[in-house]
């Protein structure tokens, strides 16, 4: 486990030394906003890697979930990467190893992104949803009935409803 959560000096260069360590299993980036895309491709190679946390990483976009689909992760939070939207999401989807999955706060994640993890190849059993703003409840319902999901958070979603919750309820049942 390698922890460098706020150092405000990481970039894609320690980003490059930090590939080097390959048995490296978990990395925590959180608020390392020096980090690009760029940078996070040299991550590719960590083929024992399974954790990663880039949360509040501000420089991190769609083109850094393309990488993280190729990398082992079984857990993964990206909270506050804001540049992220339907297509980070259509990269992760077909990763055969995320089982965790936090998606907080994307505005830019909308149902197109949401319906490619119901039919994509990824085995969720835990989801996060916090405050997709622009994912309706249907979305959420098949995203429900496509996953042996064990786990679901669902926090700031105005598509959700009482008729939507009831539906879950009859898809889990």
């Amino acid at each position: 486990m390698l922890s460098v959560a706020g150092c405000i000096n990481v970039d894609d260069g320690a980003l490059g030394h930090i590939a080097r360590i390959s048995s490296l299993e978990s990395l925590d980036l959180d608020s390392c906003n020096l980090i690009t895309d760029q940078g996070v491709a040299a991550l590719a190679t960590l083929s024992r890697l399974n954790k990663l946390m880039a949360r509040w990483c501000y420089n991190l976009s769609d083109t850094a979930c393309s990488t993280f689909s190729v990398l082992p992760l079984s857990e993964h939070e990206l909270e506050g990467c804001e540049k992220i939207g339907d297509d980070g999401i259509h990269a992760i989807a077909n990763s055969r190893t995320f089982r965790d999955l936090g998606l907080p706060d994307f505005a830019n994640v909308t149902d197109a992104g949401i319906d490619s993890l119901a039919t994509g190849n990824i085995p969720l059993e835990i989801i996060s949803f916090l405050y997709l703003r622009r994912v309706t409840g249907a979305c959420v319902i098949k995203l429900v009935k496509s996953k042996n999901l064990r786990k679901m958070l669902l926090r700031g979603m105005p598509g959700i409803s009482v008729d939507v919750m009831a539906e879950l309820e009859c898809a889990r049942a």
